[in-house]
């Protein structure tokens, strides 16, 4: 709650799904250590929750796997 308290307003749209292991914001947002980062993150969210389909859903598994093969984080 103290987190989500900081939250823009538009950013609390995120909350709308439930969280999980990995997530679009995760594998494209980056880390998130500014206020910027934060909403940056957020928008990425959104797009998740207004256009969720299951090719999103496996770009995030491949982008995930990706990542963990590699031992690069996100972008």
């Amino acid at each position: 709650p103290e987190e989500v308290a900081k939250y823009p307003p538009r950013a609390l749209e995120r909350l709308a799904v439930r969280p999980g292991i990995t997530g679009l914001a995760q594998v494209c947002g980056g880390y998130a250590d500014t206020h910027r980062a934060v909403e940056r993150k957020a928008r990425f969210d959104r797009f998740y929750v207004e256009r969720a389909s299951v090719s999103l859903d496996a770009f995030i598994v491949f982008r995930t796997i990706q990542v963990l093969v590699t031992g690069f984080g996100a972008k």
